[in-house]
């Protein structure tokens, strides 16, 4: 939906490593964004990944684990109000492409972009940093917090 960019904008600020899909989906482009982590993170990826699907207009994601099972995840108007149902992947399938066209039927993938841990960054960029950690660790949701703070940061600035 044009939001790209400022997803990657989030993953780097959150030191969050990706892999940015392009494809092709019914005639138009259609990018997908797969986020790597450790399985002891779940829970807080979980709620990263709720928010920047919620703020990307998404109705659902899609969780893959590295034992060949997942999950479709539904949003709702609240977190609590979520549903979630076994990924519908076919049997036997051990790969990656295999879960993205399982899951996303109809999508051609095009071009694909792999974005790592970043060692540089600014001051500004490692309070940002932190900041989301504390937000994330305190199970809300980071994204909308992030928003919320951009937003009063530009009407502040239309004020004066």
């Amino acid at each position: 939906n044009g939001r790209e960019e400022e997803v990657c904008d989030f993953m780097w600020k959150f030191d969050q490593s990706y892999l940015r899909l392009q494809g092709v989906k019914d005639g138009r482009e259609e990018t997908l964004f797969a986020v790597f982590f450790h399985a002891r993170f779940e829970p807080k990826e979980r709620r990263l990944l709720r928010g920047l699907a919620a703020f990307c207009g998404a109705k659902r994601f899609a969780f893959l684990r590295a034992d060949s099972t997942g999950a479709s995840h539904v949003l709702a108007a609240r977190p609590r109000m979520d549903s979630e149902s076994p990924a519908a992947l076919p049997k036997g399938c051990r790969s990656f492409s295999g879960a993205v066209q399982a899951l996303f039927k109809g999508w051609q993938g095009q071009g694909a972009h792999w974005q790592g841990h970043v060692r540089h960054g600014s001051w500004i960029t490692a309070m940002e940093r932190g900041m989301f950690a504390q937000r994330w660790d305190a199970c809300e949701d980071p994204i909308a917090k992030c928003v919320a703070i951009q937003a009063e940061a530009q009407a502040d600035s239309k004020k004066h």
